[in-house]
């Protein structure tokens, strides 16, 4: 499963050097002792970490992030480029909850020496294929929002690193914009309800758009009731029926043992002082000391409740590193699951019962609904993406339910076509989800507002 990626070997890391030299050469080429006067870092370290003898902390590289204004991009190559550490496997699905006020982006390669690897990114409604080869290449996009996730698919296992802020072309590696290879998706997701019919046509087309749309909203002033249907009409209750009962699952997908601990953490340029003081960070009420990384290092059970989810979330393992049941206040028939607030990745539920028969439920989180007909046993999993809003769960009261964080291997995907619960969430959704899509085509709000305007009068014309 796991693979080598092309220049990338054992032991020393020659793109360290590629990458700190290449962000000094994209600001002007400055001498190192201007960089060393500027953030408070010696000379001797700067030219180091270039060389790659040795590995900056992730507070020089946030020094360093900083003066050269990379909005968390030099931070996030640093710790990619290191990605040679065997416990990081390789896998052809990747998925990630993207979100940031500047540009996203995501590293994609593929095995070492391949060649014709090709990557399908999936966002929403939008959807593209590249090919990746060699040092592979960086797709980015100038907005996200972090709910949809972010799904790479690879046609061979693969490697994906998701980061943020903008990186100069002088790196060497190709910059491919999403918007240059992303299509519109004819199906059913969830924010594809928002997106619809002639009106993804209409966006797509990029041309003209606002007079396009006002033309075509002439002739559909039920544009927005056509997203949150009332509850009679909505899409049937998802069947799961075919699905054979997985192998029970009690430990992570990647149980790591004390030394891959230790080099996954050095692989992201975390010291154990660094790496205890972000999760305390995380999550304040439950402080971690070096100490207590160090004991986990060494084999020991983890003192701190959680510890290892919380160690998956700093090291971007995307839940394969932890599988940890989660507290439910629960009754008979119904849930409300508040996850753990520093996750960010796949969560699972399963419910149990004396006989096998299949049973409807109902999955309700924020603004979005799903109905599931699912047998007992057999787990379900999406992903969370952070919030404040708790995840409501109604049941067949006679069904005990388990729940939890991280990859559960078999485990039915649930993660897409979910639906408003009503006509005002729609409302809702359409108005936000409009205003991210449309800035991918760098329109002004202005030119939203027009929009919109017309779609409220349109309505209130019936």
């Amino acid at each position: 499963m796991n693979i080598q990626v092309e220049s990338f070997g054992e032991g020393r890391h020659p793109h360290d050097q590629w990458f700190l030299q290449s962000w000094r050469r994209a600001r002007g080429n400055l001498p190192l002792r201007e960089v060393g006067e500027a953030t408070g870092l010696s000379i001797a370290n700067l030219s180091q970490w270039e060389r790659g003898s040795r590995v900056p902390d992730i507070d020089d590289l946030i020094r360093l992030d900083d003066f050269y204004n990379a909005a968390g991009a030099l931070i996030s190559l640093a710790q990619a480029g290191r990605v040679s550490c065997a416990v990081i496997p390789a896998r052809e699905q990747w998925w990630s909850n993207l979100s940031g006020s500047g540009p996203v982006w995501v590293w994609l390669r593929g095995p070492a020496g391949s060649a014709g690897t090709h990557a399908m990114l999936q966002w929403g409604v939008l959807s593209g294929s590249v090919e990746v080869s060699g040092v592979g290449l960086i797709v980015w996009s100038a907005v996200s929002i972090k709910n949809p996730a972010v799904k790479v698919t690879f046609t061979a296992p693969g490697l994906a690193h998701f980061g943020t802020g903008r990186i100069p072309r002088e790196f060497g590696i190709p910059l491919v914009t999403g918007l240059d290879v992303a299509r519109f998706v004819n199906r059913h997701d969830s924010s594809f309800r928002l997106f619809r019919g002639q009106l993804g046509v209409l966006l797509a087309s990029q041309f003209k758009w606002v007079k396009q749309i006002l033309g075509f909203l002439q002739h559909r002033q039920d544009l927005v009731r056509v997203v949150a249907t009332e509850p009679n009409n909505r899409t049937p209750a998802l069947d799961l029926r075919m699905y054979a009962e997985p192998p029970r699952q009690g430990k992570p997908v990647v149980a790591l043992d004390p030394d891959e601990y230790r080099e996954l953490r050095t692989a992201r340029c975390l010291s154990r002082a660094s790496a205890a003081r972000v999760v305390t960070e995380q999550f304040p009420s439950d402080p971690v000391l070096p100490r207590d990384i160090k004991s986990l290092e060494l084999g020991h059970e983890p003192r701190v409740e959680h510890l290892r989810a919380r160690l998956d979330r700093l090291y971007e393992t995307d839940g394969f590193t932890v599988f940890e049941r989660c507290p439910a206040n629960a009754s008979p028939g119904l849930a409300e699951i508040r996850f753990p607030a520093y996750w960010r990745g796949p969560i699972w539920l399963r419910f149990q019962a004396r006989d096998a028969s299949a049973r409807k439920l109902t999955l309700r989180w924020g603004p979005w609904q799903k109905r599931i007909l699912v047998p007992s046993n057999i787990p379900i999993t999406c992903r969370y993406a952070g919030g404040k809003e708790p995840l409501w769960v109604s049941f067949d009261p006679s069904w005990e339910l388990a729940c939890g964080v991280g990859v559960y291997l078999g485990a039915a995907d649930v993660n897409e076509d979910w639906e408003p619960v009503d006509l005002l969430a729609g409302v809702a959704l359409f108005h936000q989800y409009s205003v991210v899509y449309l800035r991918l085509f760098e329109r002004s709000k202005e030119e939203f507002g027009k929009l919109m305007r017309f779609v409220r009068e349109s309505l209130q014309s019936e």
